[in-house]
């Protein structure tokens, strides 16, 4: 540019402290959303954990209690038992009649 030439708003080159600014603030925004979506999605995950071990310890009692339950010899008189069909203990736990 020459001395006696005038800049206009039009020729302007680069960007201004305001439109920097405000751009890193923009982008600060997004980074910040961003992480509390994911922090969110990690402690939804975590709780699908927790309730996935619960469901499975109740499995596992529950599977105990029927197992210990079949075992059980009832009867007034000692000795004489129970005289109702017997279940017998398969694999999968489930009992079937002999």
């Amino acid at each position: 540019m020459g001395r006696n030439e005038v800049r206009t708003v039009g020729s302007r080159r680069g960007f201004t402290l305001v439109e920097v600014t405000v751009a890193l603030a923009v982008g600060a925004l997004v980074v910040l959303l961003a992480y509390r979506v994911y922090g969110g999605v990690l402690d939804g995950a975590a709780r699908l954990l927790a309730a996935q071990q619960d469901l499975g310890r109740a499995a596992n009692a529950r599977r105990l209690l029927t197992a210990l339950a079949q075992g059980i010899e009832v009867g007034t008189v000692p000795g004489s038992g129970f005289q109702g069909p017997r279940l017998a203990r398969t694999a999968a736990g489930v009992g079937v009649h002999e």
